[in-house]
């Protein structure tokens, strides 16, 4: 979806629905304000990985071995949660993320707040994270060649991720696990 906001700027996303009381504004990929947390990530088939470029510090973890099979749809909206859950501890009340994956159906179902019943418990992780902290937050597609860092760190590839962006530090990340499932057992 394109169109304009009242500044005339390009709005290239399906804006999120309203999730709280307090008035989101309209954000833009190509004008998202300085001020704004960026964070990058990928799944592979081995692992996945986020990356905040304005601190320089990647995350990275094996994939867990409940999941849906088949898709690796269900690893990149479980890395976009989990950087989302790291971000909300960085930030404080009425600050925002931006969180870019190549995953158009990522993109879609956090912006449309709308999934499959497997994927339906990272939605209400996401959501309860960011009205508890009173965050706004927009989850952007990107092209994978722009999304090298977080593909490098999903794929345990770590030396090739510290030349593309130096200096950079990377830790190992636990991603949420699904309670909804221990609790219907």
């Amino acid at each position: 979806m394109s169109s304009e906001n009242s500044l005339g700027w390009p709005i290239i996303y399906a804006p999120l629905k309203e999730y709280s009381s307090s008035k989101s504004v309209s954000w833009s990929f190509s004008h998202l304000p300085d001020n704004v947390l960026r964070v990058y990530t990928d799944a592979s088939g081995v692992g996945m990985g986020y990356w905040f470029p304005s601190l320089n510090i990647g995350f990275q973890s094996p994939l867990p071995g409940s999941a849906p099979t088949g898709t690796i749809f269900y690893f990149e909206a479980l890395a976009v949660t989990s950087a989302l859950l790291d971000a909300v501890a960085r930030l404080i009340p009425g600050q925002r993320v931006a969180i870019f994956t190549d995953n158009l159906n990522t993109v879609a179902m956090f912006n449309s707040l709308a999934a499959l019943p497997p994927y339906n418990w990272l939605l209400m992780t996401a959501v309860d994270s960011i009205l508890s902290a009173q965050l706004d937050f927009r989850v952007f597609y990107i092209l994978g060649v722009h999304n090298v860092i977080a593909d490098h760190l999903s794929r345990w590839k770590n030396a090739e991720a510290c030349e593309v962006s130096p200096g950079l530090t990377i830790h190992p990340f636990q991603p949420p696990r699904n309670s909804l499932e221990a609790s219907a057992k």
